[in-house]
Order: structure tokens, then sequence, then C-alpha cells
């Protein structure tokens, strides 16, 4: 039953990883530290995965045991720091502290990641951080940009007032052929309704609502000449490998909501398009 080196230590590290998952899954957090315990009476040294799903549990062992991973000497892998942000997120909302998590781990691994952005420019959006979390997304290279990314940058500058940005954020949307979710598109209708294009406004919408009916996805807003042009090219995101399960992406059936409905109807009393 116990090993202590070799395949056989691998094995049981893995088998005791998977347990602890499960439990904490299941609740029961308190379970899981037991197996921790379990394992190191065994002389296997819990690991990286060990913590990522320990942390999981909720905010006190998210810090309990980040704390405890820096003084083992392991450094935190992508999963266990956008855990970390993310809980603390839901918890205290205390974007401070995430983010000097999120800047303890650059310092660290000295790159950036995908996964690790994403949870960092939500906890600031959550912690009604706009501009910071649009300053971030800036700052961020392209290459490590996905449609959650993106979906973010046009919610921040959106809630900052900065229509000129969502509008030209979405126009990049375009360019790369980056899905939007359905928070992303009411994004660009807020934008054009705050810059007073009530009719560019009608027109997006009711480009959106024939895209979803026909199955086929894009309207863009083009900068040049101030007015609404349509793509008919398909779009495809089959080469996108970091959207994340909760966030709900379609690239060609993103239906509106009540709420986008409401302000295409404000839109189009206001242009007088009765």
């Amino acid at each position: 039953r116990t090993a202590r080196g070799g395949v056989g230590s691998a094995a049981n590290r893995v088998v005791y990883n998977t347990l602890i998952n499960a439990c904490v899954k299941g609740g029961n957090v308190k379970k899981g530290v037991e197996l921790m315990a379990q394992m190191q009476r065994e002389r296997l040294s819990p690991d990286v995965v060990t913590f990522t799903s320990l942390m999981s549990g909720g905010l006190a062992e998210t810090l309990k045991f980040l704390d405890m991973m820096t003084r083992m000497g392991l450094t935190p892998n992508q999963a266990t720091i956008s855990s970390a942000i993310s809980q603390i997120s839901r918890a205290t909302g205390d974007w401070q502290k995430s983010y000097q998590i999120y800047r303890n781990y650059l310092e660290q691994t000295n790159q950036m990641d995908t996964i690790v952005n994403n949870a960092m420019l939500d906890a600031l959006i959550k912690a009604h951080q706009w501009t910071r979390a649009l300053t971030l997304f800036q700052q961020i290279p392209e290459e490590l940009l996905d449609p959650v990314s993106y979906s973010c940058a046009l919610h921040a500058s959106v809630c900052a007032k900065r229509y000129l940005d969502t509008l030209s954020i979405h126009e990049q949307c375009n360019q790369l052929d980056i899905p939007l979710n359905l928070p992303a598109k009411k994004a660009v209708m807020r934008a054009l309704l705050g810059l007073g294009k009530f009719g560019q406004t009608v027109d997006w919408f009711e480009n959106w609502f024939a895209a979803f009916q026909s199955g086929s996805y894009g309207c863009s807003v083009a900068e040049t000449g101030d007015r609404i042009i349509e793509n008919n090219n398909e779009k495809s995101v089959q080469n996108m490998q970091h959207i994340r399960e909760e966030a709900e992406y379609d690239d060609d059936r993103v239906s509106p909501d009540q709420h986008a409905y409401e302000m295409y109807i404000y839109a189009v009393a206001t242009e007088g398009l009765w």
C-alpha cells in the first residue's frame, strides 16, 4: 500500500489526488484535508494538483493552502492561480488581494497566461474596476486574448462609458473572427446608444436578429463612415482552445434577450421609426 519512490509513488499520488478532488467537489473539504495528511504519513509529498483541488473548497482554504504551497517551495500553476483569484473575487470582492496574487504569479513564472489573465479581468469587473480591467486588457499580447478576454473588455469599456473603445474592440473582434457572447453583443448596443447612434443601434440589432434566425454570424460596427455594414463571411471558432465552460459562446446562434429587445425598442422610438 505504501510506496516510497519510483513509479509506485507517482501512482499513489495520482490516486490520492483523485480522491481528494472527489471529496472537495462533493463538499467534504475536511475529508480531503485528512487524505492529504494521510499522504504525508505515507511519505508522499502533496503536489500542485493536490493543493489546487483543496483550494476549490472555499476562500479560507484558498488562502491557507496558497500560503502552504509557498512555504513548501511549490510554484502554483495556472489552474491554482485562476482558482485563487476567482475564489477571492466571489467571496470578498477584494480585487487588490487578487491582483497581488496575479502579480506574484507573473513574477514567479515571468509569463502571462490566458486563463489567469481572464480570471483577473473578471475579478476587476466584478469589483467595478472597469478602467483597470480595460488597462490590463490592453497590456495583454494579442496571441493570449480569447473570446472571454474580449467579452470582458467590451463589458468593462461600456461600463466605464468609454463607448468609442467599445466599438473599437468590437471591430477587432470582427477582424479576428472572435465570437461574441450575449453580454458582449449587448455591450455594443449600449455603446451605440451611449453615443446617440439610435439608427445604427436599430440596424445592428436587426442584423443580429436576422443572423440569429438564419444561423449566419455577424454584423459589425464600421469605424469608417460611422455606419453599419454587414459581414456575410462564415465565422469559425474551431481553433479557440480557452473558452470557459461557463461562458455561453456560440458563433452563429446567440439569441437576443429581453434587455436587448428593450434597447432596440428604445432606439426605434427615439429615432422615430414607428
